[in-house]
């Protein structure tokens, strides 16, 4: 997806790690890892509310319409 190599993710911790310590490091960290976990249960919430309704909306467009016979 971001294309990023295992090389440039490591620099960019060691460089993250050097301005901001290792203490605020880990803080940040877990900040960002509360905040996917929440974005992530979100989107997961969504999908469950949201796919059921659109499954049925597309189920009563896609009935046949009852038909008289042309007899």
């Amino acid at each position: 997806m971001f294309d990023i190599g295992f090389s440039e993710l490591l620099l960019v911790l060691i460089i993250g790690l050097i301005v901001l310590g290792p203490k605020r490091m880990q803080e940040l960290s877990y900040i960002i890892g509360k905040g996917l976990a929440n974005l992530k249960k979100s989107f997961d919430f969504g999908q469950t509310e949201i796919q059921p309704k659109s499954n049925q909306e597309n189920a009563l467009k896609h009935t046949p319409a009852e038909s008289d016979s042309h007899e």
